[in-house]
């Protein structure tokens, strides 16, 4: 199963009635919330072209691609978003996570350090990185990542802690996802906000 699919990501919902027909960033997130990712896509797409440089548009369209199973474009969208925001860590994170579905695990561990480096108390990129360092084999480096994300939250990570950091056997990483329903909904979902006023 691909890893993306367990993740319980949330959309942030957004009214489109009564809003401007060309409001495409706005069209596109409601198709995005209603799972039509494809339709979505194709709004997106209308946005990017009026307003090339409107990151938000790009990274929801990366999340849409990686959901609808596209990795190398998805993959290719989250490196568009960070060349336009080089410090929007949900980005790194969000081409970790695809990285991770496509066995780059090397890349996915850079990302995930590129996200901590600019956030340093983001608590699903210790999550993600303590849970690919166990499925790695690197169980010091999986229990200090863990730790770390129980001191920012430790009722969301209490049962990964027992899981990982005091089981004899390894765990895999889809049942430790599984076990855990750890949601990552609370920070690197659709961006919800259009940094493009429409029209401009």
């Amino acid at each position: 199963m691909k890893y993306t699919s367990l993740i319980f990501i949330f959309f942030i919902s957004i009214q489109v009635f009564g809003q401007d027909k060309n409001d495409f960033f706005a069209i596109a997130s409601k198709y995005a919330n209603e799972d039509n990712y494809q339709k979505a896509i194709e709004f997106y797409n209308k946005e990017l072209k009026r307003n090339p440089d409107n990151y938000a548009a790009l990274f929801n369209r990366g999340i849409c691609e990686s959901y609808l199973g596209e990795n190398i474009a998805s993959i290719q969208t989250f490196t568009q978003v960070i060349e336009l925001q080089k410090d929007y860590h949900k980005a790194y994170l969000n081409r970790a996570l695809v990285k991770i579905d496509v066995t780059d695990y090397e890349g996915a561990l850079e990302d995930l350090n590129k996200s901590l480096e600019i956030k340093t108390d983001y608590l699903e990129a210790f999550y993600h990185r303590g849970v690919l360092n166990e499925y790695l084999n690197n169980p010091e480096n999986a229990c200090s990542d863990l730790k770390k994300a129980k001191e920012l939250d430790e009722k969301e990570i209490q049962k990964l802690i027992i899981i990982v950091c005091d089981s004899l056997k390894p765990s895999n990483y889809a049942n430790i996802l599984k076990l855990t329903h750890l949601s990552a909904a609370k920070t690197y979902g659709f961006s919800s906000e259009n940094p493009i006023k429409v029209g401009t």
